[in-house]
C-alpha cells in the first residue's frame, strides 16, 4: 500500500537562521543553504517567498482564487463532462510539450485567462490521479497531476497567465510530491525572460508555495525534481501588480543579478533527529461507515493528537500507513516524523517512528423504521386471523456499519378479531462481543368486517429513510478493497456477468407518483472492457410501488435533479461548459429494462451564445443556470442568473416526432419583470436557481444568493395566437419595513409573494435569516399536487412549505449536520443535513441526504390555505 503522508507545519529556515543555531544543533558548515538561479543580460526581481497561506494573503491584500475541483477543471476548452477519478485531461496544443488544459475568463469569472502546460513531451494531465486504481490516495483528490507515462520522470509544468495587467503574486498548494528535494519555481515577463528562481526546498504534502514579487510576470514554471515523483498541484491564488502595490519586500530573496554574479555554496548538517508526540497513545473510534470508519473522516482528529517537532525549527514531515478504512477491531499504526537533513554525508533526514493502536468499535443499533400499522378485517363470526394471511410488510433498515443487520419479530401466530394486537421489530447488527439492537412496534387491528373506520391524519413528521448501502454485494462494501476492484474480481471475471442493475446505490434525488412509481438518480456498475476495475454509471433509474426494478436510462445531467410533469414525461437540465451550452430535454418514461444508450428523449431545447437578441438587455450565455419547460402553455424559461427569457416551443409541442433544436432569437417571446434582473448572480452559485410551475402556470424561482422566492404569473397564448407575458408578483423571504403594506415588520417576512426591491428593504445584507418564512441559502423548489410549496432551505437544515398564497405552512427541520456530520451529528432519523433538493407528491415529501446515501420520508400533514391579500406595487 502508497503510503500516505501530512505535512504538521510550515516554514522555511533562513540562512541566517540556520548559522545562528549552529551551535545549538552541532551542525557541520559545508555549503549552500538556498540558491537563486541568476543568468546573465536579465533584469532579476527581489522575491519574498510563502510557505505560510494566511501570510500570502495578508501581503497581497486582495487575490483571485481557482479552485480545482471536477467543476471548476470542466471549464476549461479542452474538458467536454465534468471528470471522474484518474480521468485524463486536456489536449496537446504545443510541439515538443504535453497537454495543455485552457481556462478562459468567460468561463471561470477570473479576471484574466490562463493555461495550464505539462513540460515534458506526451505527458497528460490527470484529475484524482490514483495510479493504480485499486487505492484512492486522499492527497491526490480535487487535484491535477503530470501523470507518469512511460517511465517519464519529469513533472514539470507551466502557467501562463493572459490579460492587460500581467500578475505579481502567485501561489498554489502542492497536494503532493513525495517529500523529493530539488524543486524550484520561475518566474518569466512577457517576453519569455527570466526574472527569478527560487529553490523551494524539500517540501513534502499539502504545503502552500507562493512567491511575491516587485517585477510583474506573465509565466509561472515549476520545475520538478528529476526522480520521478508524481506531483499533486491544486487552488491557485493570483494577485495582479495592482493588488500587491504596499507589499513590503524589505527581507525578500535579493535576486537582483548582475553579470557575472558567483555563486557560493554551503551545505549544513542537522544531527537532531526531530521530536515525535502522540498526546492519544491508544485512541478510539465509533465504526460510522460499512466494516469501520473511512479514513477521511478522522483524519484531522487523529493528526491533531500527533506532534512533530524539529530541533533547528524548520518544517518536520509526518506519515503513517493508515489504511484507507480503518476497520472494526484494532490496528496498530506507525508514525513516522522526519526533518529535512541532510543529517550526514548520505544526504538522508533524521527519522523517529511511533506507533499508535488505535481501535474502532461499532457501538450504535441499527436505524429501523416499522412497516406501517394496519387494521385487517375478516368475516363476522370468525375469532381471528392466521399471521401468514396478513401482510405485515418490511421494516426499513439501515446500519451504517453493518450492510446486513438481521430482522425478526414476534407476531403471534393468529391475530385475534376486536384486538390491536403489538409487533415488535428487532433488528440487530453482528457487533462483538455483544450485537447492537433496535426495536420499534407496529400494530395491527383486526375487526369484524364492515366495522372499519379510517382514522384521520394528524400533523405528522415522522421520518423514515432507505438506501440499501451494498445492495446484493455487501462483500464489495466492506473496507477491505474498493468495490470497483471486489465487482471485477467476483462478478465480471468469476462469473462472468455485469453486476446486477436492481438496487439503490449513491441514490442523489428521487420523485414518487402516488401510484407508488419512483423515478431515482443514482449509480448502477457495470463491467467495462478492457479495464482492470468495475466503474459506476450515473442513471435514472424507475421502480414499481414494491420496490421492483423496472428499468433505467442514462443521466447526463449536473444538477442532480429532475421534473416530472402533470403528462408524464421527465425533464433533465444538461449544462455543457464546453460550448456554454444548456439544455433541456424531455424523456419519456414509458421505458424497461437497460435503455443506457438507447434514446427515449422526446424534445431538446438548446440554448447558447446564438441565442442572443439584438438590443439590451442580453442573455449571458456564460452564465446560464436553469430552464423550465412548460408545455402546458407551449413555453419554456431559461435564465442567466439574472434575467429570466421567455421562449416559444409551439413548433415542438404540435410535432409529434423527435425534435432537436437550437433555440434562435426569434423564438424570444420576451424578458419577465420588465427586462429588469430579478436574481441575483454576484455570488457565483452553482445552485439555488431551480425553477418551479403551479396548476395555473405560475412561475416560481429560486434566488439562492438574495434568499428569496420570486413568483411570476403565467405566460401563455391566447386562443388568437396573441402572447401574455406574465407579470411580475414579487418575492417572499425576510424583509424589514415596506412602503405598501407587504412585510410584516413583527415578523421580519414578507406577506407571500408581495415584496419587490422597490417596496420593501432589509436590514440584513442579503436577506438571509432563520425565522419562518425566511431563507438561508434556498437551493431547491418542488410544488405538489394542491399548489402547496416545498423549499429546501439548505442553509437552515430545513424543509419550509408554503401556501398558494405564500402563507408558511410549516416546517421539517434536521435535528443535526448530517449523519455523523458537523457539530452535532445526532444518529438520528430526522438528521438530514443540509437539503439540496425536495420532491413531493400528495402524501409524502422526500429528501436525500447526498452525503451519506439517505432518503428521508415526511408525510404530507394537511395545509391550511389562507385568503389571499393583493398589495400595492
Amino acid at each position: 500500500m502508497a503510503q500516505h503522508s501530512e505535512t504538521v507545519s510550515f516554514g522555511r529556515c533562513s540562512p541566517q537562521a540556520i548559522l545562528r543555531r549552529v551551535a545549538y544543533c552541532a551542525l557541520q558548515l559545508v555549503v549552500l543553504l538556498l540558491t537563486i538561479s541568476v543568468f546573465s543580460a536579465s533584469v532579476f526581481a527581489a522575491v519574498r517567498f510563502y510557505t505560510d497561506r494566511s501570510q500570502f494573503e495578508k501581503a497581497v491584500g486582495q487575490e483571485s482564487l481557482f479552485y480545482i475541483n471536477a467543476s471548476n477543471v470542466a471549464l476549461a476548452e479542452e474538458v467536454d463532462q465534468i471528470p471522474g477519478r484518474n480521468r485524463i485531461v486536456g489536449a496537446i496544443k504545443y510541439p515538443g510539450e504535453g497537454s495543455t488544459l485552457t481556462f478562459p475568463k468567460r468561463s471561470t469569472g477570473l479576471p484574466f485567462s490562463f493555461e495550464l502546460t505539462a513540460m515534458e513531451p506526451g505527458a497528460r494531465w490527470t484529475f484524482d490521479d490514483d495510479e493504480d486504481p485499486s487505492q484512492n490516495l486522499p492527497t491526490f483528490d480535487n487535484a491535477l497531476s503530470v501523470g507518469d507515462i512511460d517511465n517519464h520522470q519529469n513533472d514539470d509544468w507551466r502557467l501562463k497567465a493572459f490579460n492587460d495587467e500581467a500578475p505579481r503574486g502567485f501561489g498554489f498548494v502542492l497536494r503532493d510530491n513525495h517529500g523529493a528535494s530539488g524543486e524550484f519555481i520561475q518566474l518569466l515577463d512577457r517576453q519569455g525572460n527570466q526574472v527569478a528562481v527560487v529553490q523551494i526546498g524539500n517540501q513534502t504534502l499539502e504545503v502552500f508555495l507562493g512567491v511575491v514579487s516587485d517585477i510583474e510576470f506573465s509565466e509561472i514554471r515549476f520545475d520538478e525534481d528529476s526522480g520521478g515523483d508524481d506531483i499533486a498541484i491544486a487552488d491557485f491564488h493570483f494577485a495582479l501588480a495592482s493588488d500587491v502595490e504596499n507589499v513590503d519586500l524589505g527581507d525578500a530573496i535579493d535576486a537582483l543579478a548582475a553579470v557575472n554574479r558567483r555563486e557560493q555554496w554551503f551545505t549544513v548538517y542537522d544531527e537532531i533527529p526531530p521530536a515525535l508526540t502522540l498526546e492519544q497513545p491508544d485512541p478510539q473510534l465509533e465504526a460510522t461507515d460499512i466494516g469501520g470508519v473511512a479514513l477521511a473522516r478522522v483524519r484531522d482528529e487523529l493528526l491533531a493528537g500527533v506532534l512533530a517537532v524539529d530541533a533547528c525549527d524548520r518544517p518536520a514531515g509526518l506519515s503513517h500507513d493508515m489504511p484507507a478504512l480503518l476497520p472494526i477491531s484494532t490496528t496498530e499504526v506507525t508514525w513516522r516524523a522526519s526533518d529535512q537533513g541532510p543529517k550526514d554525508a548520505s544526504g538522508e533526514p533524521n527519522v523517529v517512528e511511533r506507533v499508535q493502536q488505535i481501535t474502532v468499535v461499532d457501538t450504535q443499533a441499527p436505524i429501523m423504521v416499522p412497516p406501517p400499522g394496519k387494521v385487517v378485517e375478516i368475516p363476522i363470526g370468525e375469532t381471528g386471523i392466521n399471521a401468514a394471511e396478513v401482510d405485515l410488510g418490511v421494516p426499513q433498515v439501515v446500519d451504517l456499519a453493518d450492510p446486513t443487520p438481521d430482522v425478526s419479530n414476534d407476531a403471534p401466530a393468529v391475530f385475534p378479531v376486536s384486538i390491536r394486537t403489538s409487533v415488535l421489530w428487532e433488528a440487530a447488527d453482528h457487533a462483538e462481543p455483544q450485537p447492537n439492537v433496535a426495536t420499534a412496534e407496529q400494530l395491527i387491528t383486526v375487526k369484524p368486517e364492515g366495522t372499519n373506520t379510517a382514522p384521520q391524519v394528524g400533523n405528522s413528521t415522522a421520518s423514515t429513510l432507505t438506501s440499501q448501502p451494498g445492495g446484493p454485494y455487501p462483500e464489495a462494501f466492506n473496507g477491505e478493497q474498493p468495490p470497483g476492484q471486489w465487482i471485477y474480481q467476483n462478478i465480471c471475471v468469476a462469473i462472468p456477468d455485469n453486476p446486477r442493475r436492481d438496487w439503490v446505490y449513491q441514490p442523489k434525488f428521487l420523485s414518487v407518483g402516488d401510484d407508488g412509481i419512483t423515478m431515482i438518480i443514482d449509480e448502477a456498475w457495470r463491467c467495462e472492457d478492457g479495464s482492470s476495475i468495475a466503474k459506476p454509471d450515473s442513471r435514472i433509474s424507475k421502480w414499481d410501488g414494491d420496490g421492483n426494478f423496472i428499468g433505467e436510462i442514462q443521466y447526463p445531467s449536473s444538477n442532480d435533479t429532475f421534473v416530472m410533469d402533470p403528462d408524464g414525461y421527465l425533464y433533465t437540465v444538461e449544462l455543457k461548459y464546453s460550448d456554454n451550452g444548456l439544455r433541456v430535454v424531455q424523456h419519456r418514461t414509458d421505458w424497461t429494462g437497460n435503455m443506457i444508450g438507447s434514446s427515449v428523449w422526446v424534445d431538446t431545447w438548446k440554448f447558447d451564445y446564438s441565442n442572443k437578441a439584438s438590443g439590451i438587455p442580453r442573455l449571458d450565455e456564460n452564465r446560464l443556470s436553469y430552464a423550465r419547460a412548460d408545455t402546458r402553455n407551449r413555453v419554456i424559461y431559461v435564465h442567466d442568473a439574472e434575467e429570466i427569457w421567455v421562449y416559444d416551443i409551439r413548433p415542438e409541442i404540435a410535432d409529434p416526432a423527435p425534435n432537436s433544436v437550437g433555440m434562435q432569437p426569434e423564438r424570444i417571446l420576451g424578458v419577465l419583470n420588465g427586462g429588469l434582473p430579478t436574481l441575483n448572480k454576484d455570488c457565483r452559485s452553482s445552485g439555488g436557481y431551480a425553477m418551479e410551475l403551479d396548476s395555473q402556470g405560475a412561475l416560481y424561482v429560486i434566488d439562492s444568493c438574495n434568499h428569496q422566492v420570486h413568483k411570476f404569473t403565467a405566460s401563455y397564448f391566447q386562443p388568437d395566437g396573441q402572447f401574455v407575458l406574465g407579470d411580475y408578483v414579487g418575492w417572499m423571504g425576510r424583509c424589514e419595513t415596506s412602503t405598501n403594506k407587504a412585510c410584516d415588520e413583527t415578523t421580519k417576512t414578507t406577506k407571500g409573494y408581495s415584496c419587490t426591491n422597490e417596496t420593501c428593504t432589509s436590514l440584513e445584507r442579503n436577506n438571509r435569516g432563520d425565522m419562518t418564512g425566511q431563507f438561508s441559502g434556498p437551493r431547491f423548489l418542488a410544488m405538489g399536487p394542491n399548489d402547496v410549496l416545498y423549499v429546501a432551505d439548505s442553509g437552515n437544515f430545513r424543509i419550509q412549505r408554503f401556501a398558494p398564497d405564500g402563507t408558511f405552512a410549516g416546517e421539517a427541520v434536521s435535528t443535526g449536520s448530517g449523519v455523523n456530520q458537523g457539530k452535532h451529528p445526532d444518529f438520528a432519523l430526522s438528521n438530514m443535513g443540509r437539503p439540496k433538493a425536495v420532491s413531493v407528491n400528495s402524501k409524502k415529501f422526500f429528501v436525500v441526504d447526498q452525503v451519506e446515501s439517505f432518503v428521508h420520508t415526511f408525510e404530507t400533514s394537511p395545509c391550511p390555505i389562507a385568503s389571499a391579500a393583493v398589495f400595492p406595487r
